[in-house]
């Protein structure tokens, strides 16, 4: 019989106990293997951790194709989407948490400065035939507002604070009769920017002269008229549907304001403030004296050598060219429209169809070379305007090929008879009235020291000022 053989300290006998040992330990070099590759902090183009994410990975884009050929169709500028071949190839590797629950995928800074897009995608998939609903949570940038530019001239009533406007186009809707013929409301309602004059109301006119108010420009004077009324007030600076955005209040022949003494500056104030509209703005002085200086530049003669003061849709005329690209004046005639239809009964207004007609109160405020509005004259500006300032008149349209030379002296009836008036020697001396005030003052010192108060007399001559005519409030 043969002595056992001595065993090697490599011999391995297979039986039961040594088997489950071997599977043991064989896991465990395996987890941990697969822990090691597979965890964030390893390198990214390891060669097993690609391996392991394509085991999900493929699955799943395989699965979802369908649904994120249709879902994921976002573009950075609104232009091509994104195929999933443009997803695999530049996105990031996919980042796999909470075993494989959710799937983040973020655009590169490169392709996408400007959104970073996170699809979420279900944990179970059952079959690759069923299409599977991917969430898209899209962030994105906030977007700076741009804001309006800076209008020079303005200035808030109460806050002082600097008006910002600007309009592509605009519709600038007169107060003459001539909307009454037309059925202009809703193309006005169309315009980006609609200016109003004046207190003209909208309610029961809306067929005419439309519903939207952008801006309303209301003369000084006109602030005695919503006093008088609690419904017109109600309606300009209360009533959501027909108050402007924001209201400009010029004054037609001052250029320095006493905001102290002055009740049309109290006036607007108390209306300011009794309503909480805050958006009423003023002409600041420069404004105003330009103003006067283009009525002078345009005619030869200075406001006060006119004795006129200037109208409201002067002021608005100027207003539109500051803040519109493009102006579309409605109710508007032109200069030569009551000479060539002398027989007109249109009215002044078209909210006082009874009252005084529009051509009958034009020639009597042309013609008289004391006071008064000229109406004609401005329209023969206005006309010259239109070729500078891309300026078109509708309802009644206006023939531009009548329209006064930017180059010629204006003739219009008032300056005609200004100038036939001065070169005669007719032509009326401005009213002025003389003032006497007394001022006590020190006089010189008597033989003992003391000055003794004396009453200074001053003699001031100042023009007289004709009421400026106002329009009755509708009742």
């Amino acid at each position: 019989m043969k002595p056992p053989s001595r065993r090697s300290k490599w011999y391995f006998c297979l039986n039961r106990k040594n088997l489950i040992l071997g599977i043991f330990w064989y896991s465990v070099i395996a987890s941990s293997l697969f822990l090691y590759y597979t965890h964030e902090s390893h390198q990214k183009d390891s060669r097993f951790r690609r391996f392991y994410q394509s085991l999900f990975v493929e699955d799943t884009i395989r699965c979802t194709s369908a649904s994120l050929a249709s879902t994921t169709r976002i573009t950075t500028q609104g232009t091509a989407a994104y195929n999933l071949t443009v997803l695999r190839k530049y996105w990031k590797l996919f980042q796999l948490r909470n075993n494989f629950s959710e799937i983040k995928y973020t655009i590169p800074e490169k392709y996408n400065n400007a959104r970073t897009r996170q699809f979420s995608v279900p944990k179970k998939i059952s079959s690759t035939n069923v299409p599977v609903t991917t969430k898209i949570n899209v962030t994105e940038k906030p977007v700076p507002v741009t804001q309006a530019p800076v209008v020079k001239g303005y200035r808030g009533l109460l806050d002082n604070k600097k008006l910002q406007l600007h309009c592509l186009q605009c519709a600038v809707v007169a107060s003459s009769g001539h909307l009454l013929n037309s059925t202009a409301g809703q193309e006005i309602d169309k315009y980006e920017c609609v200016i109003r004059m004046n207190s003209a109301p909208i309610k029961g006119y809306e067929k005419f002269v439309g519903t939207k108010t952008t801006v309303r420009v209301m003369g000084h004077v006109n602030m005695l008229w919503l006093n008088q009324s609690e419904d017109l007030q109600k309606e300009t600076l209360a009533n959501i549907s027909t108050m402007p955005e924001k209201m400009i209040v010029p004054w037609l022949y001052n250029i320095q304001i006493n905001r102290k003494t002055d009740k049309y500056f109290n006036l607007a104030k108390n209306f300011s403030l009794k309503y909480g509209y805050k958006e009423m703005y003023l002409l600041d002085s420069e404004k105003m004296k330009y103003a006067e200086t283009t009525f002078h530049k345009e005619t030869g003669l200075t406001r006060r050598e006119a004795r006129t003061w200037l109208t409201t849709g002067w002021m608005t005329m100027l207003f539109s060219i500051d803040v519109c690209d493009k102006i579309d004046v409605f109710g508007l005639v032109q200069e030569n429209h009551c000479l060539l239809h002398p027989n007109d009964s249109t009215p002044y207004h078209y909210y006082e169809p009874d009252d005084k007609t529009e051509c009958s109160y034009y020639k009597v405020s042309e013609e008289r070379l004391t006071s008064g509005h000229k109406f004609i004259t401005e329209k023969a500006i206005f006309a010259r305007w239109a070729h500078r300032h891309n300026i078109t008149f509708l309802y009644p349209s206006w023939n531009n090929s009548y329209s006064s030379n930017s180059t010629n002296k204006l003739e219009t009836p008032f300056l005609k008879l200004y100038r036939e008036a001065k070169a005669n020697g007719s032509l009326p001396e401005i009213p002025r009235k003389t003032i006497i005030q007394k001022k006590i003052i020190e006089g010189p010192p008597d033989e003992n020291g003391v000055r003794r108060p004396i009453v200074k007399r001053i003699i001031k001559k100042i023009i007289v000022r004709r009421k400026v005519p106002v329009a009755k409030p509708k009742k």
